[in-house]
């Protein structure tokens, strides 16, 4: 997974990122398959490098997708 400040997915987005800031994230399977389909159904951020820290708050991106 990348994440770039832009649509065309060319500006890298690095550092720590202010709230609010527009992001676009491009995700790739490489296989050999070809009827292979990619579904994001979850995607959250959190204040933690520890995704399961439990003391973390958490901004939900996408839920049920």
């Amino acid at each position: 997974m990348e994440i770039f400040t832009d649509d065309g997915f060319t500006t890298a987005a690095s550092g720590t990122i202010s709230l609010g800031t527009e992001l676009y994230f491009k995700i790739e399977v490489e296989t050999f398959g070809i009827d292979t389909e990619i579904h994001l159904t979850n995607c959250r951020a959190t204040t933690s490098d520890d995704p399961d820290d439990p003391a973390a708050v958490v901004y939900k991106i996408i839920e049920d997708g």
